[in-house]
């Protein structure tokens, strides 16, 4: 059994896999397994992929394109390593990224899953920036965790970024491979009810940043919302249990629709709640969503919270 597996999903990935797949070959830490699945690529991914002659990397060709979720759904079952690191093909680890993967978790019981942070790139590989994680504690147990996700969207940024403990994913199950794009938001949420998540402040990854990228942070609540709205109501409920449901029925709508709301003095559960509402990401960002203020939020709350 290696350390660590390295789970990468391609397809029509031509332009930067041979690049990605050399920032893992050339790691510090040598006792890895680097399972690969071309879902169906069409351009030379699959030519690419098999010129590699190494045997800790195992290529998997599907015969039938299996959607992101489900190609990582395959890999992930092929996992024998107590942890899982995800990369994306435009990407690349920095090379000390595995094993910092493996003192780090073997140094933190506690900790399921972690986001590291990373220089960003661009087309020609050149460092443009930087992509640090949050503020706050490195540590974040699994009530707060679940809280972050809420008011800040999907919290890892990048599949890249994150490495979990293997039986932190079986505990959560596999990728729901009904979403198109938030599956992985939901796949985390799952995760962290299993322990703490970490904010790792080490740059591990070089993260490319072009017009490409599946993946938009910002977005991914919403995203989750539109595409399991029964779910993300249900995770938001979790945050605010003793919101009368004639309010909070109004405050999921008009979370859903994107609008902001307005502070009402005299309940802290409402301020907390329209606080939680103006910092979410999806909400304040989405050029496609409403920015007026809802006042029909505060004459709700005069009628059910405060009496009035």
């Amino acid at each position: 059994m290696s350390r660590i597996s390295i789970i990468l999903p391609v397809y029509n990935g031509e332009r930067f896999l041979e690049e990605c797949v050399q920032s893992v070959l050339a790691q510090t830490e040598t006792d890895f397994e680097l399972l690969i699945g071309d879902d169906g690529s069409s351009d030379h991914s699959r030519a690419i992929l098999t010129a590699f002659d190494d045997p800790r990397v195992t290529v998997v060709l599907n015969p039938k394109n299996l959607g992101l979720f489900g190609n990582l759904n395959s890999l992930m079952a092929r996992a024998s390593s107590p942890l899982v690191h995800f990369l994306c093909q435009d990407d690349a680890l920095e090379p000390r990224c595995l094993a910092d993967d493996v003192a780090y978790f073997a140094s933190q019981p506690q900790v399921v899953m972690g986001i590291c942070a990373v220089h960003e790139i661009d087309d020609q590989s050149k460092v443009v920036g930087e992509w640090p994680t949050g503020d706050g504690p490195g540590v974040f147990d699994s009530d707060l965790s679940l809280q972050k996700f809420v008011y800040e969207g999907c919290i890892a940024g990048n599949l890249s970024t994150v490495c979990v403990r293997k039986w932190a994913l079986d505990a959560a199950g596999p990728f729901d491979t009904s979403f198109e794009v938030a599956g992985d938001y939901d796949m985390w949420v799952r995760v962290c009810r299993h322990g703490s998540v970490s904010d790792r402040h080490d740059k591990l990854i070089r993260l490319r940043q072009h017009k490409g990228r599946l993946s938009e942070a910002a977005f991914s609540g919403v995203k989750f919302a539109r595409e399991n709205p029964e779910g993300a109501r249900a995770l938001v409920r979790q945050q605010f249990p003793d919101i009368a449901e004639s309010l909070f029925n109004k405050i999921w709508e008009d979370y859903r629709k994107g609008i902001p709301a307005t502070p009402v003095i005299g309940s802290e559960q409402l301020k907390k709640t329209v606080n939680w509402l103006n910092l979410t990401a999806a909400n304040r960002m989405n050029p496609d969503y409403a920015t007026v203020i809802s006042a029909d939020i505060a004459r709700a709350a005069a009628t059910d919270i405060l009496g009035k």
